[in-house]
């Protein structure tokens, strides 16, 4: 997860991404964009690099991906003390627990195998409403236009601190497995690098790294 403080970035994603970035000899640009606009440009070679990526075959045909580096997981946010155990039981049976209930996704947005299926399940296309950004679903629930939205656990974790909220840990959210995401511009030595870090971020107690080696500029953004 990214934080903004005196306009710069913080928080345990940003953190992780450095680390990556200086052990594979290269240099960061943060850039933000809407998900969807961020796989097009990825795609077209504007972007170097998304952090945060669920692989998928439709995406392999555009982009190269890293080892995993960490695990996501999604929690279900609704607003707080507005459903009990048995309603949200699992995530198949609150989004059919009531024909009128309505739910927030992200344009584009991947959201691992299973989830992605119930998600955009073609019967429950009319009950759920698109959006750009993580902030435009909070503010829909906040103002009842939907009932939830899934919501990564480490992003959630904060939320929970800042506004109404309830995060559902279902048993049917399976934590995946995430990568870095490369359009197939950059060379693949340099991906090769950023796996080389991640292995060793794996394997080496923390404040160990190995040394950089040339530097290359790498935009990112977040997504799934």
């Amino acid at each position: 997860m990214f934080y903004t403080e005196n306009e710069h970035f913080t928080g345990p994603e940003y953190a992780t991404l450095q680390r990556l970035a200086k052990q594979a000899g290269c240099q960061l640009e943060f850039v933000e964009r809407p998900w969807v606009r961020a796989l097009q440009e990825l795609h077209q070679g504007k972007i170097d690099m998304l952090y945060s990526a669920s692989r998928s075959p439709d995406r392999e045909a555009y982009a190269q991906f890293s080892e995993p580096y960490r695990l996501e997981e999604f929690v279900l946010v609704t607003r707080q003390g507005e459903f009990n155990e048995a309603e949200i039981a699992n995530l198949t049976s609150w989004l059919d627990g009531d024909p009128r209930r309505r739910f927030g996704v992200i344009r584009g947005y991947y959201y691992g195998v299973l989830n992605n299926d119930v998600l955009r399940d073609s019967k429950r296309a009319a009950r759920s409403i698109e959006v750009r950004w993580d902030e435009q679903l909070l503010a829909l629930l906040l103002h009842r236009r939907i009932d939830g939205y899934l919501l990564e656990a480490h992003v959630a974790d904060k939320l929970s601190r800042l506004a109404k909220v309830q995060l559902n840990h279902l048993p049917d959210l399976k934590a995946e497995s995430v990568r870095l995401m490369f359009s197939k511009s950059v060379d693949q030595t340099t991906v090769e690098r950023f796996n080389a870090a991640i292995l060793s971020e794996q394997k080496q107690p923390k404040g160990q790294a190995s040394s950089p080696l040339n530097v290359q500029t790498v935009n990112a953004q977040a997504g799934n």
